[in-house]
């Protein structure tokens, strides 16, 4: 998965499951079939999978999934630092996160870590724990204890929540999480997350079967 930077001015970066790093890629070097257009890359606790990039361009946020070739889940995310990605890339991973757990030995399989509108909260989905995490930025980068929020979802028949995907209405002021087992025909659920409350607003049951990335919208 790929998320242009906004400030950087033409900049991807690139979660990479199979050698736990993040590309960051020159888009102009990128169109213009530069074989450099890859001008750096950050080492990852774990491989990763959801990435996303805050409204202000600056910084980056990629949720570590798993190994893939020990098959063993991760349970973090990295803070990339867009800049220093640019510029001293070996010094771009700002912060890592254990998230979804208490025990650092126990995968919680982060799968997207994505900014709110506003950009001040990340929310975070644990695909093993199935539950997800809020961020705060500030505390990030102040080098504060930062997950303020760790929410369980349920499904209606008892069974693993496995949330997955996240999308946000324009406001900011709720997210849409997806996710349940994969199973039959109409098995999948999206939770309303109302994010000023923290709690889960509404529940959409029998949407399909393994719903992954989520889009929403909202006004005109």
């Amino acid at each position: 998965m790929a998320l242009p930077s906004a400030r950087s001015g033409g900049t991807l970066f690139t979660a990479n499951g199979g050698t736990n790093d993040i590309s960051v890629i020159s888009w102009q070097k990128a169109l213009a079939r530069d074989p450099g257009a890859e001008i750096a890359r950050i080492p990852t606790q774990m491989g990763g999978f959801g990435i996303s990039t805050s409204p202000d361009g600056k910084l980056v946020a990629m949720a570590s999934r798993e190994d893939l070739a020990a098959d063993k889940p991760d349970n973090t995310i990295s803070i990339i630092d867009v800049e220093k990605a640019l510029t001293n890339p070996s010094r771009a991973e700002v912060a890592r996160l254990v998230l979804g757990t208490d025990d650092p030995q126990v995968g919680s399989r982060p799968f997207v870590a994505a900014f709110t509108p506003d950009g001040t909260r990340i929310v975070v989905t644990h695909f093993r724990t199935n539950n997800i995490s809020i961020v705060d930025v500030a505390k990030v980068l102040a080098g504060q204890p930062a997950e303020i929020k760790r929410l369980p979802l349920v499904t209606p028949d008892g069974k693993p929540s496995r949330p997955r995907g996240v999308a946000f209405t324009k406001d900011g002021k709720y997210a849409a999480i997806t996710g349940a087992p994969k199973g039959t025909a109409n098995s999948g659920v999206v939770w309303l997350v109302n994010l000023e409350t923290y709690t889960v607003a509404g529940r959409v049951t029998q949407i399909g079967n393994e719903s992954y990335l989520i889009g929403a919208f909202k006004g005109k």
